[in-house]
């Protein structure tokens, strides 16, 4: 892990870093993303003496990341961005990727850091789960205002309106429009800097005939 490393086999001993032999096989309190040299032989025991000793070196794991750590959202894109030296990957996905990757809001994904260097053989951090925020929830709009050729939609706060639901503006008004003709009018709440667009409402609206308010 992190912060420790475990040892297996019966009848060994072992020692890190130079410090004394010791039959424990497990070494706590040791800091993340760290090589340690090791050393183990057979114990000695009644009738035998203790073997040669067998070296090499192992790393503990990087430090696991703190929920909210290493990633940022792009609200406007839906697109979750792995800072430096982290990677992740959406909760039923085997791939781990240090790139960015789109995501549903409300869902979930997992973060894990990695090697700063190359050259280090570090395992990556233990992975952390971070939900995604939901989309604000969806405009209520009502009619306020119909005549045979105009239509005035009620007024939401962060709202942009729309007759077609592909080009939008900040005005409700909607105007120069057919006598005795229904519409649909389109709101959504827009995507910030810190959170996702809404979903899309809708309401069906008939000007009146001509010369009627």
């Amino acid at each position: 892990t992190e912060n420790s490393i475990k040892f297996t086999g019966a009848g060994l001993e072992f020692r890190i870093n130079g410090e004394n032999w010791t039959t424990d096989s497990v070494f706590l309190n040791l800091e993340p993303a760290s090589e340690y040299e090791f050393y183990v032989r057979v114990a000695e025991t009644k009738t035998s003496v203790a073997s040669y000793e067998w070296y090499g070196t192992i790393w503990t794991a990087n430090a696991t990341p703190e929920v909210g750590e290493g990633f940022r959202i792009d609200f406007e894109t839906e697109t979750v961005w792995p800072e430096d030296y982290y990677e992740v990957r959406l909760v039923d996905s085997s791939v781990w990727v240090a790139s960015p990757i789109n995501i549903e809001p409300g869902n979930e994904i997992e973060v894990r850091r990695v090697n700063i260097f190359a050259s280090d053989t570090a395992p990556p951090s233990q992975a952390i789960k971070n939900t995604i925020p939901d989309r604000p929830g969806v405009p209520t709009i009502k009619t306020e205002y119909v005549s045979g050729s105009t239509i005035v939609v009620s007024a939401v706060d962060g709202a942009y309106y729309s007759q077609d639901n592909l080009n939008w503006t900040e005005s409700r008004v909607f105007s120069n429009l057919e006598n005795e003709t229904q519409y649909t009018i389109y709101a959504k709440i827009v995507g910030t800097s810190s959170s996702f667009e809404s979903s899309v409402a809708s309401i069906a609206v008939q000007t009146v005939a001509s010369g009627v308010d």
